[in-house]
């Protein structure tokens, strides 16, 4: 446990091969070469997983790497539901990691209030997945994700696959800091009928 909130830790790996990411709840349709799980679903669709983490650990070993759970964070949500979701991000992170599995740590963020505890548990220098999906439109959701960029600052990526848009203006600046890989997201595959 580390930092202020005795948040688990997610220890930086190198994470390679990964050529898509698959939702959580499409693993069954993928046999795991070269791809990687994600989490940028409904939290409803995942909480099986809180309660038997076990019970899918060896389902997720055959992908390359799984990106720890994104559990809802939005700025107008109650710290202690914020402080939460990030805590359980990473518990079931480390879980995961300390089980064989390469795992790529999710950041979320709200409002300045989270910066307080949302990069902790997480090691500097890494590789990590953010989700811009859901976050840039809306004026309001835009102004918090952008200042949340903070997190660029906070961990110096050296990697972070974005699910979602990446407009220039918001991560032009970080393009030669980290390598940006976009992650595109399931319902766009659909909308474009590449599945």
């Amino acid at each position: 446990m580390v930092g202020k909130y005795d948040m688990p830790l997610i220890k930086k790996e190198e994470i390679e091969g990964i050529k898509k990411f698959i939702p959580f709840e499409k693993r069954n349709l993928h046999n795991g070469k070269n791809a990687g799980i994600h989490f940028y679903i409904y939290d409803g669709a995942f909480k099986q997983i809180i309660n038997n983490p076990e019970k899918y650990r060896d389902e997720l070993k055959k992908f390359n790497a799984v990106i720890s759970p994104d559990f809802s964070i939005c700025y107008d949500m109650p710290i202690t539901r914020q402080i939460y979701s990030t805590y359980m991000n990473r518990v079931m992170g480390a879980y995961y990691q300390n089980n064989g599995i390469k795992v790529i740590p999710n950041v979320r963020w709200g409002d300045s209030r989270s910066y307080e505890f949302c990069f902790e548990g997480l090691e500097k220098e890494g590789t990590y997945a953010i989700g811009s999906y859901g976050q840039i439109k809306r004026n309001s959701n835009r102004y918090y994700f952008e200042k949340g960029i903070e997190f660029f600052k906070r961990l110096n990526p050296k990697k972070v696959y974005v699910y979602g848009a990446m407009p220039e203006s918001i991560f032009g600046n970080y393009r030669n800091e980290a390598n940006l890989i976009p992650i595109e997201p399931y319902t766009s595959k659909i909308h474009r009928g590449a599945i």
